[in-house]
């Protein structure tokens, strides 16, 4: 179980890191083509608007398909949880029961 849990954690980094990759590039591109936009005369703004518009939507589509992968990642790592609170349900409760007596031992010590 401790193994899937390692492989959901890695994962879910994994998306994160392709979607933080992927908003870089999309930024870079839209500026380097704003550039572009401003140095560009009025024949060459029609050629840099159209280029504006296909990198956005280009790098929407790989948003997309990103989003939809850490979703399905979220999706797999609630049915592990699941799963897990199914099978071990007294380990879960004694957990959350820790927890909750550190949270207000905590609290209390303000």
């Amino acid at each position: 179980m401790t193994n899937e849990l390692n492989a959901i954690r890695g994962a879910a980094e994994d998306g994160k890191d392709f979607l933080v990759k992927e908003f870089r590039s999309a930024a870079g591109e839209a500026n380097a083509l704003v550039d572009d936009v401003a140095n560009s005369t009025a024949k060459g703004y029609a050629s840099a608007r159209s280029s504006v518009l296909d990198s956005l939507d280009a790098a929407r589509a790989r948003l997309d398909e990103a989003s939809s992968r850490v979703g399905e990642q979220a999706r797999h790592a609630a049915d592990f949880t699941q799963v897990y609170v199914h099978k071990n349900p007294w380990q879960v409760l004694g957990g959350a029961a820790v927890l909750g007596f550190l949270v207000g031992f905590l609290v209390s010590r303000r």
